[in-house]
């Protein structure tokens, strides 16, 4: 299979290196001598136009919507190894974790590629090759993907402090009145003593009605502070769901900002390509009128 040619970039001879022991591990095999026949098949080797398969696909789908290390974006990087491996056109061997390290090799040198140019000339290349292009927006994507989930981080947890200080100061109330009606059940009880020197069956009845109030309460009190932690947790979970929806709608209207950039930057190119083309007519065509004459 052809390797892809080009900058230093993208060397698939390195990539089909790194990729042997994802590709092994894809097959599931560990320590095990494979015949030469077996182990060609069971190898993949990357090119240019897998890289380009493989970055549209990730744009396309945007795993970064997610929590990173969830399971949600597991799903998502599952799945575009899936579309992978059901090309048409060119022949993918991979899995969710061989694909998500793999745009992690591709991300960590188109990145040290800019690093070392803009080191040579001082500036950043204006103009990027389609795979560039694509990597700088899945770069962009994941970028602004961590400084949202960071943001969204923080405000969860400043509203988690704050909601604990709120059951915080819930349940000091709470052991309050328990104390208060501790203090008014232990009252009772000495009233009743100094009160009636001897029981009688009455007193022994309103005694134990007195006791039965009391333990109403304390539960009451209880079921109380059972309602407002319930109420608690009920909010937390509504801001976690909320935040989540934001940073996702976000997140979805930033890739549509970035597909419509690429659409634009096609555009560019093919309105070029035409120029060329009508140049290359003009001058064939007035060469022929030479000849001609």
């Amino acid at each position: 299979m052809q390797y892809a040619a080009g900058s230093n970039l993208f060397r698939d001879e390195d990539f089909a290196h790194a990729h042997v022991g994802l590709s092994l591990r894809c097959a599931g095999v560990s320590n095990v001598k494979l015949s030469s026949f077996t182990l060609w098949r069971k190898l993949m080797f990357w090119t240019k136009d897998h890289h380009l398969i493989l970055c549209r696909e990730v744009l396309s789908m945007n795993p970064f919507t997610t929590i990173k290390s969830s399971t949600q974006r597991r799903t998502i990087w599952d799945k575009v190894a899936t579309t992978l491996n059901n090309c048409s056109s060119l022949a993918f061997n991979v899995d969710k974790r061989s694909v998500r390290d793999h745009v992690g090799i591709l991300h960590n040198r188109h990145k040290k590629k800019l690093r070392a140019e803009e080191k040579a000339t001082g500036v950043v290349p204006d103009e990027l090759t389609e795979l560039e292009s694509l990597l700088a927006q899945i770069i962009a994507l994941e970028e602004s993907a961590e400084v949202e989930q960071q943001e969204t981080s923080q405000g969860k947890s400043r509203e988690i402090e704050s909601d604990k200080a709120k059951a915080e100061d819930i349940m000091l109330r709470a052991m309050e009145k328990l104390k208060d009606t501790q203090k008014r059940q232990s009252d009772a009880m000495e009233d009743n003593q100094n009160k009636r020197p001897r029981r009688s069956g009455s007193s022994a009845v309103s005694y134990l009605s007195q006791r039965a109030d009391i333990n109403h309460e304390l539960k009451q009190v209880e079921l109380n502070l059972k309602k407002d932690q319930q109420e608690i947790e009920k909010k937390q979970m509504e801001v976690s769901a909320n935040a989540q929806k934001q940073f996702q709608e976000r997140q979805s209207q930033l890739l549509k900002v970035v597909l419509q950039q690429q659409q634009q930057q096609s555009q560019q190119t093919l309105l070029m390509i035409q120029q060329q083309q009508q140049q290359t007519k003009a001058s064939l065509d007035i060469m022929e009128r030479i000849v001609n004459k």
